[in-house]
């Protein structure tokens, strides 16, 4: 038995359910919208008659516009006791009457309702609004800095009147492209005045301070000798200790040049300043062939190249952090015409990277006055699945972001013996996928450190073939540390990046006790193939890890995932484990399957997020709801849309 109450401008008046002619139309139903949490909803239009049609009408011809009435639908249970079931003002705006009907629309005010109407609303907000009391040490990337020698010559003739001599090889300085993201170390230049050899165009280089890591040299070439044998060597003049010390960059002579033959020469890492010891001053290079041939001979070098670099970090700067939780509450606001009443929480328990978050407004990492981020509830609730597997569970006024497999649970609720002809089980084809791509969007970085960045986007085969729908898990908010290295780089320069200033990032840092600030967390991930290993830190959120954070679902439609390439690098190695091995997942949420049935046992679960079990025809099908929906006013049973989780 159900009980309607009419409330006109407050006033409260029990109608009865003749004054609602299509009262046998009003159904309730539970659905859940992209594998989250489950939300109640109710019919949305009405047909009022007699007593209610009085006085709905004359609420409209009292108060035109500003007309104010309501619903509200109790269910009355045996004992007499009342349960709210539905609640729902009237929009005066879709008014239509006859001589004898009402009709008029419900009005959704509940938070699913407004969320689905402004999800993808892009607000803005003063970051100093939102801001911790505390902000973030952003303590720098060491950068590669390099600069870039070639050779003004590529052939060389060997001096007449002697069979035996050394040879200077002359290397003029020329900066190819130099990049040097933090200076003052050391700068190249020319000096004819004391020149190394007496060689008045050998590469030297001053040193203004000593590299905190060291000073190191790449050099590759291929050379070529006409007549005779011979060795290639660097050798260097540097002053250790304010002593002038003379020695070779590249150890003993390398031998190996023969006449007839190519000799590739191809050293990394060789040292020109060794950090543990006290080097300044000027370092000159020559290059030296010692031969053993006749005069005359022709020296050819291709293929010359030459790279002189060191890392190194800028000064660390200060910069606001927000919360998840406190966006997420702002968001609601926002969404409620800046009313307070909605409230937003994060269960942060289950994922310890997410206790570890803060989000970064660009503008911030820029240290712009003023600064401010731009952020959506939809780009909030992508970042939320992608990143954490979280997803939004709403009820009432309250919008909690919980795991996802926190919904579904594994308790059976309800048995369901069905014997009925409404008995359908199909493939749910949106849930097959030939491709996964998961991380975060490509981005353009002009300098050669980008290179190592790795939160871009993976891309992964799934062995299906009956399809070619890719299903992306990509995170709308940014965690590329380069990308943050380089807007902080442009701290005090008046340009504008249109492409990042109005992104937002995240990172993983944390606030220990008296601490004056939050620190990037970097303890507990050990990272290779990357340049700035020690200082680069979000390891915990690279590609494979949303993997990790989504399996179970990604589990439901594919067993195993082939790493097919990625737009950023794939060479990287997280605790000694790979980001480009193939990924075997074993323990899925559901499966492809859903089942539809009809049936007269109106006991509805208690616990909708919990297993329910159908027999039909010896066979046991397990499943979660996918939606359920029934007629309160004229019964005629439940009609269920299930997930299948497993059959037996």
């Amino acid at each position: 038995m159900n009980r309607y109450i009419l409330i006109i401008n407050g006033t409260a008046h029990i109608i009865n359910e003749d004054c609602i002619s299509n009262w046998d139309e009003i159904n309730i139903s539970l659905k859940r919208n992209d594998f989250s949490g489950i939300i109640r909803s109710f019919s949305s239009k009405f047909e009022f008659t007699g007593k209610a049609y009085n006085l709905l009408l004359n609420e409209y011809r009292t108060n035109y516009l500003n007309a104010n009435a309501q619903i509200e639908i109790y269910t009355i249970d045996n004992d007499r006791s009342k349960k709210y079931l539905f609640g729902s003002y009237l929009d005066f705006g879709s008014l239509e009457y006859d001589d004898s009907i009402l009709y008029i629309n419900a009005i959704d005010s509940t938070l699913a309702a407004k969320i689905k109407a402004k999800k993808s609303t892009q607000y803005e907000y003063l970051v100093s609004e939102l801001k911790e009391e505390k902000a973030l040490n952003y303590d720098r990337l060491l950068m590669l800095n390099t600069f870039n020698f070639d050779i003004d010559n590529d052939e060389y003739i060997y001096p007449s009147g002697t069979s035996q001599a050394n040879t200077n090889i002359d290397v003029y300085v020329v900066d190819t492209n130099p990049e040097v993201y933090v200076g003052d170390f050391i700068t190249p230049y020319h000096e004819s005045d004391g020149a190394y050899y007496g060689n008045t165009k050998g590469v030297f280089m001053k040193l203004l301070a000593l590299p905190p890591h060291g000073l190191y040299m790449d050099l590759s070439c291929d050379i070529t000798i006409s007549s005779g044998t011979g060795s290639f060597q660097v050798e260097y003049q540097k002053m250790v200790g304010g002593v002038p010390s003379v020695g070779s960059v590249n150890g003993s002579h390398t031998s190996g040049l023969k006449a007839g033959s190519v000799y590739h020469y191809n050293e990394k890492g060789l040292v020109l300043v060794d950090p543990t010891k006290n080097e300044s001053g000027k370092i000159g290079m020559v290059y030296r062939i010692y031969l053993n041939t006749e005069a005359g001979v022709r020296i050819n070098i291709e293929n010359f190249k030459m790279s002189v670099y060191y890392m190194a970090k800028m000064q660390p700067e200060r910069i606001d952090v927000i919360k998840p939780d406190v966006l997420l509450n702002r968001l609601l606001k926002s969404m409620n015409e800046e009313n307070e009443g909605y409230v937003g929480e994060i269960e942060y328990q289950d994922d310890t990277r997410l206790s570890s978050t803060v989000i970064m407004a660009a503008e911030s990492a820029r240290g712009l006055d003023g600064a401010k981020i731009y952020t959506s509830f939809k780009n909030f609730s992508d970042w939320m699945e992608v990143v954490y597997g979280y997803v939004p569970d709403i009820a009432e006024n309250k919008v909690v972001f919980k795991k996802r497999t926190s919904l579904f649970h594994s308790e059976v609720q309800k048995r369901i013996s069905y014997t009925g002809m409404d008995f359908k089980v199909k493939v749910n084809s949106s849930l097959i996928y030939s491709l996964l791509r998961v991380g975060y969007d490509k981005q353009d970085y002009d300098s050669i450190n980008g290179r190592d960045e790795f939160h871009f986007t993976n891309e992964y085969d799934t062995g299906i073939t009956i399809t070619d729908k890719a299903l992306e898990l990509i995170s709308p908010l940014r965690a590329d540390p380069y990308g943050i290295e380089f807007l902080v780089s442009k701290r005090g320069k008046d340009t504008t990046d249109n492409e990042s200033d109005n992104d937002a990032f995240f990172v993983g840092a944390h606030l220990k006790e008296n601490a004056e600030c939050y620190e990037l967390v970097r303890e507990g991930y050990k990272v290779s193939g990357i340049i700035s290993s020690s200082t680069i830190f979000n390891a915990m959120f690279s590609p494979r890890s949303i993997i990790e954070a989504n399996k179970e679902y990604i589990g439901s439609f594919v067993k195993s995932l082939r790493f097919a390439s990625s737009s950023g690098n794939s060479d990287i190695r997280i605790n000694d484990v790979a980001e480009n091995l193939d990924i075997e997942l074993t323990d899925p949420l559901f499966t492809v399957s859903t089942l539809s049935i009809s049936t007269a046992d109106g006991g509805i679960p208690s616990d909708v997020n919990a297993l329910v079990e159908v027999e039909r025809n010896s066979l046991l099908y397990t499943c979660f709801i996918n939606e359920l929906k029934y007629k309160i006013g004229h019964y005629e049973g439940v009609d269920y849309n299930l997930q299948i989780k497993s059959i037996g």
